[in-house]
C-alpha cells in the first residue's frame, strides 16, 4: 500500500475539515477547543531572585514570577468578572514590591494591565 499525500491545506485547516467527515460517510474529523474567557497579566520590574514573587488572584489563580517583564495567570477569567490581585506570601528581605491596577472586572479582551514594581529597601524611587 502506498501512502496517501495529505493536502497542505488539511494539515493547516484540519479544526475546520477537509472531508471524510460524518456528512459524507467518513470518520469524524479533528475538534480544537479554544480557550474561553480573557488572559490577566501585566508587567513586572526588578522582581526579587529565587524564589521570585508570587501573585494571587481568587479566580485566576497563582503566577510565580521568576524575571522581569510580561506575565499572564494561566486561568481565564470571563467578560464581567471581577479581579483583585495581591502578593501571596512574603517578599524576598530587603526588598520592597509595589502592584498597581489590581482590582477591576475583567473587560472583553485579555487585560495585561498589572504593574509590579520591586526595588532593594533604601533604593532612590526609581532605581
Amino acid at each position: 500500500m502506498r501512502p496517501h499525500a495529505i493536502p497542505f491545506s488539511c494539515l493547516l485547516l484540519a479544526a475546520l475539515g477537509c472531508g471524510g467527515g460524518p456528512a459524507d460517510g467518513g470518520e469524524a474529523g479533528v475538534v480544537i477547543t479554544l480557550p474561553s474567557g480573557h488572559r490577566l497579566g501585566g508587567t513586572a520590574t526588578g522582581v526579587p531572585p529565587a524564589p521570585g514573587l508570587t501573585l494571587i488572584d481568587a479566580s485566576a489563580g497563582r503566577v510565580t514570577l521568576l524575571q522581569d517583564g510580561p506575565f499572564w495567570f494561566e486561568k481565564r477569567l470571563p467578560t464581567g468578572a471581577p479581579y483583585a490581585v495581591s502578593i501571596e506570601g512574603l517578599v524576598v528581605p530587603g526588598r520592597y514590591c509595589s502592584l498597581t491596577n489590581v482590582v477591576g472586572v475583567m473587560p472583553t479582551s485579555d487585560l495585561p494591565t498589572i504593574v509590579v514594581t520591586c526595588q532593594v529597601v533604601g533604593s532612590p524611587p526609581g532605581g
